[in-house]
């Protein structure tokens, strides 16, 4: 699963167990080869160096559900038809591989919530429908998946987590007990609240653990440390944890921290981002990487930082974690990486502009697939247009040289 920019709405149906019942299989519509004006891909997924899953914004009547088998070169429309005729893509594509994939959805005629689902690399879809709108979800194999259901408003978030065996057909509510309820109670509908102006965030991490990363937003006052409160089976239990920041220098910044990111199920990483208040305005001053290589029991700081002053402009999507050893985040117009774990951070200064102070271009996400081969979504207001406009890039040299991509789609 790739890190992405989600639309926070959510609606909630009763029952604890909700049967999914499978519709018949909805092709993906022909299409002839075309360059699409006012089309832009807004969302990439790559699985290789060559396949890849992609989302457009900016076309009337819906988006499109776009695949590539040449690196980004060419495009396939596998948009299914009930997304086509009257349904919204709620929480962008879920991608396992370059043939199975699921999108949840939200039809506009009916007021259904569902999830669709291909096995054949989008040339056909079967629809499930869900047990609430679903704003993420995440697949480690056909079969076994979680969902996420968030629901925003007046400074909070309210979350809670579906779990599938079933490659999405049957949803199972995850029971996690709230930090602050009494664990006699109920939970079986139970959402977990998060304070969404601090910069709260929640990931859950299979069978059990649960994990919520405070941020600093709320009263805007420094707690001087990255606090995190963890659950290892499903909030029976919980116990805060304090890391302590990277480095002396940024005691009195502001925290904010990115969900815990897991490459398997004892590796992982936790983004964490320091502003700098200077009375008027919050500053990127820096990013550090805590890992976590016993399921996320404990978490320990890279020595690597990235400080990039008030040039860092830290979009959520701005950087990309491949591995245990590579990791990639854009902001000032450059690129740093680190190819040790986080020990030490390179500075790239590539051939296109990421982001420069003052620029009217940001990078809204990085995605690479090994060390060397990259992909950028690049938002563009150059113009002043009300909406500006994507632009994707392409990189084979680790992100020193980037390309831009035409979209053009073709079957």
């Amino acid at each position: 699963m790739k890190p992405k920019i989600l639309r926070f709405l959510a609606l909630v149906l009763s029952g604890c167990l909700f049967g999914c019942s499978e519709v018949a299989m909805r092709p993906a519509p022909a299409a002839n080869a075309v360059t699409k004006s006012g089309t832009y891909i807004c969302e990439i997924q790559m699985i290789d160096a060559q396949n890849g899953w992609a989302m457009t914004g900016g076309v009337v009547g819906g988006q499109w559900v776009l695949r590539t088998a040449d690196g980004g070169q060419s495009w396939r429309d596998c948009t299914p038809r009930v997304v086509q005729m009257a349904g919204d893509i709620e929480g962008g594509i879920c991608s396992l591989d370059s043939q199975n994939a699921w999108l949840p959805t939200f039809e506009r005629i009916t007021g259904v919530m569902g999830l669709l689902r291909t096995k054949d690399g989008g040339n056909s879809w079967a629809w499930f429908k869900t047990p609430a709108l679903f704003q993420e979800c995440h697949f480690f194999n056909p079969s076994h998946g979680f969902a996420r259901e968030e629901d925003v408003g007046l400074g909070s978030a309210y979350v809670s987590f579906y779990e599938t065996q079933d490659g999405g057909a049957n949803w199972n509510p995850v029971r996690i007990v709230p930090p602050d309820a009494d664990p006699r109670e109920d939970v079986a509908n139970a959402m977990i609240h998060l304070c969404n102006m601090c910069g709260d965030r929640m990931t859950f991490h299979p069978p059990a653990q649960v994990i919520i990363a405070h941020g600093d937003m709320g009263d805007e006052e420094p707690k001087d440390a990255v606090r995190l409160t963890i659950s290892t089976n499903l909030g029976k239990t919980w116990r805060d944890v304090k890391l302590p920041l990277p480095s002396e220098k940024y005691r009195g910044g502001l925290v904010v921290c990115g969900p815990p990111v897991f490459l398997d199920d004892r590796n992982g990483w936790l983004p964490a981002q320091i502003r700098e208040n200077d009375g008027n305005t919050f500053a990127f001053k820096a990013m550090a990487f805590y890992a976590t290589r016993d399921g996320g029991q404990t978490w320990t700081p890279g020595p690597g930082i990235i400080d990039a002053g008030s040039g860092y402009d830290g979009y959520e999507g701005a950087f990309h974690i491949v591995s245990t050893k590579d990791i990639f985040a854009a902001g000032g117009g450059n690129l740093y990486v680190t190819r040790d774990g986080a020990k030490s951070w390179r500075t790239i200064k590539p051939n296109i502009d990421l982001g420069r102070e003052g620029s009217k271009r940001n990078v809204s996400q990085l995605d690479f697939v090994d060390a060397t081969h990259g992909w950028a979504v690049i938002y563009d207001n150059t113009n002043d247009l009300p909406d500006g406009h994507d632009s994707l890039y392409r990189t084979s040299d680790g992100g020193a040289t980037w390309k831009q991509l035409p979209l053009e789609i073709t079957q």
